[in-house]
């Protein structure tokens, strides 16, 4: 394998990372999955929990259930906390520099970006929603596509055809600001 393909030290064998942030009764909880210093795996999770239980039951419990999905034979747990984690042989590293730690803010990121995306889809479903919210998500797709006023009409497009033009948006929307920018002097 070439150098750069290493994302940490070689010597870090096996090992796997996670993460949890908490909304109330859920919880996000991320799993990277590290072999000779490289991610070969990395998985998200959304789990609901009850108010009183705190962050370490959750963790244990979902570390439990990612390990025995994609079979992980780590003894290594890389976690922001200790927890209290039935398996004999497993070790628990808490990092506070280094690669280790570096991987744990990974893990902490690939949450907040799930976390992210699920609030825009969430967003995006108007059915049940009030004109104030309705008129929110049509501000937030004015300001996301860069367009001068609201949308008042938004076509649904499902052929193969349009779903290749949706593609190539974002290619065009760009290279139509940066025409009428050399072209007038003005920014869209």
């Amino acid at each position: 394998m070439r150098q750069d393909r290493f994302i940490v030290s070689r010597h870090l064998s096996h090992a796997d990372v996670f993460s949890i942030a908490r909304d109330g009764d859920l919880a996000y909880v991320n799993y990277l999955i590290v072999e000779t210093g490289t991610i070969v795996q990395t998985h998200t999770t959304q789990v609901e929990t009850h108010l009183e239980e705190s962050n370490e039951e959750v963790l244990a419990f979902t570390i439990a259930q990612l390990r025995e999905t994609f079979n992980s034979l780590s003894k290594e747990l890389i976690l922001p906390f200790p927890i209290d984690y039935p398996e004999e042989g497993i070790i628990q590293t808490i990092p506070k520099g280094g690669d280790k730690k570096k991987l744990l803010e990974l893990s902490e990121k690939n949450v907040s970006y799930f976390r992210e995306e699920l609030r825009k889809k969430k967003m995006l479903q108007l059915e049940g929603k009030t004109p104030d919210e309705r008129k929110q998500v049509l501000y937030q797709l004015m300001e996301d596509l860069q367009l001068s006023g609201l949308p008042v009409h938004i076509d649904v497009l499902t052929t193969p055809i349009s779903r290749a033009a949706i593609r190539c948006l974002p290619w065009y929307v760009s290279a139509m600001a940066w025409r009428a920018r050399k072209t007038t002097g003005i920014s869209m």
